[in-house]
């Protein structure tokens, strides 16, 4: 799979469309931004599909890169860590900063499993 979070927005698609006198027309703002355009036709026996290069336009990014206001303080110093905790029944779990904690719960040994294989 590509990362593709650089992207505003993604694809866009357009379902159902019918053509008028055998001619699909399709306007160019319909499509948004990119230089490829796919054309998929389906009916009950037959499967078509068709790319072509189309003009590009300039599509909005999302800017990641880390500048002085996104960077983490090259003085200080930082550690990424991993914590497993075990909690028995009706017990519970506190977490203090939920902006910076990403939590994964394994509630079943088939996730348990898979966290290893």
């Amino acid at each position: 799979s590509y990362n593709i979070d650089f992207l505003k927005s993604g694809s866009k698609s357009l379902f159902n469309l019918k053509p008028e006198n055998g001619i699909l027309t399709v306007p160019r703002e319909a499509v948004g931004g990119g230089s490829i355009f796919q054309i998929v036709v389906v009916d009950e026996e037959e499967f078509i599909h068709q790319s072509m290069a189309i003009d590009s336009v300039p599509f909005n990014i999302n800017d990641l890169r880390l500048t002085k206001d996104r960077a983490l303080d090259p003085k200080g110093h930082y550690t990424e860590q991993k914590h497993i905790s075990t909690l028995l029944p009706k017990e519970t779990f506190r977490v203090e900063d939920t902006t910076v904690t990403k939590i994964q719960l394994y509630d079943t040994l088939s996730k348990v499993h898979s966290l290893y294989y």
